[in-house]
């Protein structure tokens, strides 16, 4: 109704909403019934004569305007802005010339003085939205919106003028900032969230520009001071939309030079000044650095409405913007961070990346590097993401393949769990790779296996158990069997370069249940290395690429191969000398002591049967090889001659 309070944000609201729901779809009311909607906006975009109103409550929207005499003409104050930006939002990325021609700057004093300088701002904003694939974030694009007129006599107070044509030199200073200001807040909405390095270039020289007039007390005076402020916050607001997520430092030290502004000295700076840095705060950091925005259709729509720019002069004003709708960016947010972290360690970590881009008509076959974390282009631009170099096993993320898997670490905080290789250290602790280099020379000179030291465990892994490990077990001063530090040497080196340290009690623990007297012949270490040789020989061992047994195993068969000889030449000198104590075992008969440790080691290492299974094997006088190879099917050759020379020096 014409005579509420707070029209224009009825007013812009309604603007907003009708853009909303027909964004884009300019192209597509074509022919249609609503072809009268473009004429409509235009006309309460420059004004003119009222329009007879139609439908049922034409009548309810007869009551004229307590607060202005309007009379019969559209109050474009009230008007002009909502349909401005409904028209650009109706029409956006249509490349409509037609639509474009009505949103230019006019080029002439006079049609100038017939438009509010603030208004071109959202006119320059629109066009940019209808003309969107001719946007290029370049300062020659930003003046080819100015007029010549504009750009001959903005801030040339005193120039003398080549005609007798009287020229407003404030309506063109006026005009000049708005028309850059609208310019900035396109290139702002068209590259936000990329860190482009063109676009955040030609922001900054716009923002250098703006500093220099607000020095220059003569062209702060010939613009307004409201103006230049406003023209300033849009560009600020347009640099952060740009570089949202990076934490520019440039741009956190302009936030911080402007907000220091405080004071009855700095005239013309508001309250909606301060939330418009503190909102350029909020978008260069916005989720801590985790979440950078989106260009796509529906988030421009929203941004568009949340960084209106027009702001307030104290806390109340909504006049001309709901201060609610500044809320709106959260629905452009994106998680794209892509945060590194060492599976062993679980610390974050530099990792190189390549992304590549999708071709489209413009490029083709393009990607670069760069090193995470890092924030990543839009995921519907990127076709591939990689992890790349020497340090860290690959990973690579296709649009094809497992492209989910990538929105899922984007989601969970970005964290993404890397491997690193052997031989490689981190960046943080070997920036320049001359650790990694030590490595790779120490990988090929095999002489040093069994003497490793801490220096060298070093230049492979970081991990402070391994390096526990070389400083106090593999020291000649703490090590006094020289037999022991050689095979524990030859061992961490094994499991360091191959990367396999999680072997190394493994390595250890069977050693030591085999080798070591004061653990004595345990029945668990005997059952343990023959459950081991078992797998080695059976045909689910891994096998590589060719079909055959891949040499890259968890355990180093050399070791476990001379682990067996060695059990099996004690075990044998042992039956030597104790060859009693099997008789009876053969027999049946109750045994104790300590030698039945070494007994049921050596029970459990040749599978011997139960003396009940033994005894159903009847043999009349003395046994033969055939004959019991015939009753004990179930045994191997060896095991049964085993038994014959017992059963034989049994009788």
């Amino acid at each position: 109704m014409e005579n509420c309070n707070d029209r224009e944000s009825y007013s812009l609201a309604a603007g907003m909403a009708l853009g909303l729901v027909m964004f884009g779809r300019g192209s597509e009311i074509v022919g249609t019934p609503d072809l009268s909607m473009a004429d409509t906006l235009y006309h309460f975009m420059v004004g003119g004569h009222k329009r007879p109103l139609s439908g049922p409550n034409k009548e309810r929207y007869k009551s004229p305007s307590y607060q202005i005499k309007e009379g019969d003409s559209v109050n474009v104050d009230v008007t002009s802005p909502g349909a401005t930006l409904a028209l650009g939002m109706l029409y956006f990325k249509t490349n409509n010339s037609a639509v474009a021609e009505w949103l230019i700057a006019s080029d002439t004093q006079f049609m100038l003085d017939h438009v509010r300088p603030d208004f071109l701002m959202l006119r320059t904003l629109s066009r940019g939205l209808v003309m969107w694939d001719s946007v290029i974030p370049t300062f020659q694009w930003l003046t080819g919106n100015l007029p010549p007129i504009i750009q001959k006599y903005a801030f040339a107070q005193g120039h003398v003028q080549d005609d007798d044509t009287p020229v407003d030199f404030e309506t063109m200073s006026q005009a000049y900032c708005n028309i850059v200001g609208g310019g900035c807040m396109v290139i702002g909405l068209k590259f936000a969230g990329t860190a482009n390095k063109q676009a955040f270039d030609t922001l900054k020289e716009c923002m250098r520009m703006s500093l220099e007039i607000v020095s220059c007390p003569s062209h702060v005076e010939q613009a307004g001071k409201i103006t230049v402020e406003n023209t300033m916050m849009s560009i600020l607001l347009a640099l952060a939309m740009v570089m949202s997520g990076t934490g520019n430092l440039e741009i956190l030290r302009m936030c911080r030079m402007l907000r220091a502004r405080v004071g009855p000295h700095s005239l013309g700076v508001m309250y909606g000044s301060h939330m418009a840095i503190s909102m350029s705060l909020g978008l260069l950091f916005l989720g801590g650095g985790r979440y950078s925005l989106k260009t796509t259709s529906d988030c421009i729509a929203v941004m568009l409405c949340a960084f209106y720019p027009k702001f307030p002069i104290h806390s109340n004003d909504n006049r001309y913007h709901l201060q609610a709708l500044r809320h709106l960016y959260v629905m452009a947010a994106d998680p794209r961070l892509v945060l590194p972290r060492d599976v062993d360690t679980g610390h974050p970590c530099y990792v190189p990346m390549e992304v590549k881009f999708k071709d489209t008509d413009v490029y083709s076959n393009i990607s670069f590097s760069t090193s995470a974390p890092c924030l990543l282009p839009e995921l519907d631009v990127i076709e591939e993401v990689k992890i790349t170099g020497p340090r860290y096993w690959p990973i690579a993320f296709h649009l094809n393949k497992n492209w989910n898997n990538l929105q899922l670490v984007l989601q969970n905080n970005g964290t993404l769990y890397v491997k690193q290789r052997a031989g490689h250290l981190s960046y943080v602790e070997d920036p320049k790779g001359y650790r990694s280099m030590l490595a790779k020379s120490l990988t090929s000179d095999h002489s040093s296996h069994s003497s490793v030291k801490p220096d060298v465990v070093k230049a492979f892994t970081s991990d402070p158990r391994l390096l526990a490990l070389t400083e106090y077990f593999l020291n000649t001063k703490n090590m006094k069997d020289v037999d022991f530090l050689q095979i524990l040497s030859s061992i961490v080196y094994e499991c360091v370069t191959k990367e396999k340290p999680e072997s190394i009690p493994s390595y250890v623990d069977l050693h030591q249940s085999l080798e070591r007297g004061q653990f004595g012949m345990r029945t668990e270490g005997v059952c343990q290395l023959k459950l081991v040789l078992s797998y080695y020989g059976s045909r689910f061992c891994l096998v590589d690429k060719e079909g055959t047994k891949s040499s890259e195993q968890l355990l180093k068969l050399e070791f476990l191969m001379a682990l067996k000889s060695k059990l099996e030449n004690v075990l044998d000198r042992w039956q030597k000398d104790n060859m009693e104590l099997l008789v009876k075992y053969l027999q049946g008969e109750v045994l104790k002591g300590q030698e039945t440790s070494h007994l049921s080691a050596y029970l459990a290492w040749f599978e011997i049967p139960t003396p009940a299974e033994i005894s159903k094997v009847i043999v009349e006088g003395a046994p033969t090889l055939p004959v019991l190879c015939a009753n004990l099917p179930q045994l191997s050759v060896g095991t049964v001659m085993r038994i014959l020379t017992a059963w034989q020096a049994a009788v």
